[in-house]
């Protein structure tokens, strides 16, 4: 038992050192996927192997000190506005959204924003006709699993419009003075092509002049490596507390995500047909953000 308890302790203590090096290289963001059970795993193996105390206390420490980090995560709210700014973030599923739904659930929570994934040829209509008015509409077809789209209440700067595999961007006059709004779709991580994919789009977010404001399936977790790249590119923040938008099997996966100037708060909302979770953050685009 001992030695199981050994060899569990090394791959999940393994699993936990290489996921911090995703600046090194982008398996360690394919492993900080499994952090959270890969410090279960951890606890369990302290429990049961028979290290000197000061290892085990040492390595305890470190365990701890991860873990509640995660819980911080998943608990901690964000800043919430006085007078918000809402945006829907919602991955359509290629084959599987219910509109009738997604029409009523936009009529109910009327966001000002709305960024979307994996806009096909068969939910393609939602954009033109999402449940509710919008002064911007601008999708950018993709192929395989579809494209991806954002809609606002306000309207387009001319000419301001971007497409790139997995994004739409475009330049609005806001309340408070001109923003981006960006919708991201990122591929799956390594041994897939997220690296390359997310490095022609942080070039571009990076070119972006003044506030930026992302939703997304990023297909990553917040304290990865990728996550803080796009937050340092666009100069925005997380919008928290995150939360699970995909199950696979039993993990809960917090890969839908928004980022905005001042970070702000976020509910989770219904799946409505498709296998992610929407997200309706409520955020800042006040003159406070806009240098950031």
């Amino acid at each position: 038992m001992r030695f199981i308890a050994g060899a569990s302790l090394a791959v999940a203590l393994t699993v936990l050192a290489l996921g911090q090096a995703g600046g090194l290289h982008p398996l360690g963001d394919s492993l900080a996927v499994l952090q959270v059970p890969a410090l279960a795993l951890a606890a369990l193996g302290l429990a049961w192997v028979r290290w000197p105390a000061w290892l085990r206390g040492l390595v305890l420490l470190a365990v701890v000190v991860l873990a509640l980090l995660r819980l911080a995560d998943w608990t901690w709210p964000g800043p919430v506005p006085e007078d918000p700014v809402t945006l829907y973030q919602k991955n359509l599923r290629f084959d599987g959204i219910d509109a009738a739904a997604f029409r009523a659930e936009i009529g109910a929570t009327a966001p000002d924003l709305i960024t979307l994934q994996e806009v096909s040829r068969r939910n393609a209509p939602l954009v033109a006709d999402p449940g509710a008015d919008y002064a911007t509409r601008h999708h950018c077809a993709g192929g395989g699993v579809g494209g991806t789209a954002v809609l606002a209440r306000f309207p387009a700067v001319p000419g301001s419009a971007v497409c790139l595999r997995g994004m739409a961007a475009i330049a609005l006059e806001g309340p408070e003075g001109r923003f981006w709004l960006v919708s991201v779709h990122l591929h799956w991580p390594w041994p897939y092509g997220q690296a390359e994919h997310s490095a022609a789009l942080l070039a571009r977010l990076e070119g972006l002049e003044g506030p930026v404001v992302i939703g997304g399936d990023f297909n990553m977790v917040p304290w990865s490596h990728r996550l803080r790249a796009f937050a340092r590119a666009s100069r925005s923040d997380l919008v928290r507390p995150i939360g699970a938008t995909l199950w696979r099997s039993w993990v809960p996966l917090p890969i839908d995500h928004v980022l905005a100037p001042c970070g702000g708060g976020r509910k989770a909302r219904p799946e409505l047909g498709s296998d992610h979770r929407g997200v309706l953050a409520r955020i800042s685009l006040g003159p406070e953000c806009a240098g950031d």
